[in-house]
């Protein structure tokens, strides 16, 4: 049996038994047709609609949201977890090859217009991310 991959990715977390499904029973079909085979989980990976990448995100490139770089970690994780954001499983070959021409993450500063949240920069900050170790 086929089922969705995004609707699966999202749910909560299954037991040890049906990571075990996934990991070895089910098959994916790919939103980009760079295959008509049904693939392992092993093979795919989720795949952001265009113009709706985790770049896109950060940096403030969609419209009517605030760029993930001025929010905090935790708001960044819930955007991530809304499956309208992707369009379904890709072959992990043809996601590997488009994702290299994908936009590029912005560093995170003050100097931002607007500026990014402090935890993303400041090392005084209580929650501050460093994501440049």
């Amino acid at each position: 049996m086929i089922r969705p991959f995004h609707k699966i990715f999202f749910l909560q977390q299954p037991s040890g038994k049906d990571w075990g499904y996934l990991d070895t029973k089910a098959r994916f079909r790919c939103v980009a047709k760079s295959t008509n085979q049904p693939l392992k989980r092993s093979e795919v990976a989720l795949g952001h609609k265009p113009g709706r990448g985790a770049a896109e995100h950060w940096n403030g490139k969609i419209s009517g949201e605030n760029p993930g770089h001025t929010q905090t970690k935790e708001e960044n994780k819930s955007w991530n977890q809304i499956t309208d954001n992707y369009h379904g499983p890709e072959e992990t070959r043809h996601s590997s090859r488009t994702g290299p021409a994908m936009e590029r993450h912005i560093i995170p500063g003050p100097h931002l217009e607007p500026p990014s949240h402090p935890m993303w920069w400041n090392p005084k900050h209580p929650k501050y991310v460093n994501i440049y170790q």
